[in-house]
């Protein structure tokens, strides 16, 4: 007769929420994948279309790296992040 690890120290066997949660990370990851496939084919228009050149790109991502620092001592904000 075989017996399970879990059973052999009295823990309750994982059932079906492990596939679950695999699921979830695999749905997931395809979404994000997918995401930034489609940003960087569509990326360029985007940005044409918002008049947004690499320097105006840059600098939002440093305020937004500058906006969510705060909380940890880097950048005093009043409002927080």
């Amino acid at each position: 007769m075989t017996t399970h690890a879990s059973a052999a120290l009295g823990m309750p066997r994982a059932g079906y929420q492990r596939f679950i949660v695999l699921a979830l990370i695999t749905v997931i990851l395809a979404v994000s994948t997918g995401d930034r496939a489609t940003l960087s084919v569509a990326g360029p228009g985007i940005a044409k279309d918002l008049s947004i050149s690499a320097v105006k790109a840059l600098f939002g991502i440093l305020v937004e790296l500058l906006h969510c620092a705060g909380p940890i001592g880097i950048y005093r904000r009043s409002d927080g992040c």
